[in-house]
């Protein structure tokens, strides 16, 4: 089974540094996109999720550009933002932010279909104490 990728669109690389450090220790292959244009360019690597962090400026117009993408529109869109409203229409999930890093894994393995044997050592890849991102 290949390693699956996932596109996250967060505008500051160092604010999506715990996000994708755990998406990594548990085996996902991980592209950070700054905004639309740098995840149209992700698009040719196929993710099979896209990650999107929707409390910065321009996400909407972000999300609006790139669902025009043939190569997108069938990707599984999980958002991460402060409340439900403002979350794009076609979101699968909705995570609060700060959200949960095990929330966080649990969504990104079911949504990519990625081997269940690595989601029961879930707690092994995690820090001690609760972890937000």
């Amino acid at each position: 089974m290949d390693t699956p990728l996932i596109l996250v669109l967060h505008p500051d690389d160092t604010g999506c540094d715990l996000m994708v450090d755990a998406l990594r220790k548990s085996g996902f292959r991980v592209r950070c996109a700054p905004d639309a244009a740098a995840a149209l360019e992700s698009l040719a690597q196929q993710p099979r999720i896209a990650l999107l962090v929707a409390d910065f400026p321009g996400h909407q117009l972000a999300m609006t550009r790139l669902r025009r993408e043939p190569a997108l529109e069938r990707v599984p869109l999980l958002a991460i933002c402060q409340s439900p409203q403002d979350a794009p229409e076609d979101a699968v999930a909705f995570l609060r932010t700060p959200a949960d890093v095990s929330e966080l894994l649990q969504w990104a393995f079911l949504l990519t279909g990625a081997d269940p044997e690595a989601l029961a050592r879930l707690p092994q890849l995690l820090p001690s104490k609760r972890a937000v991102c």
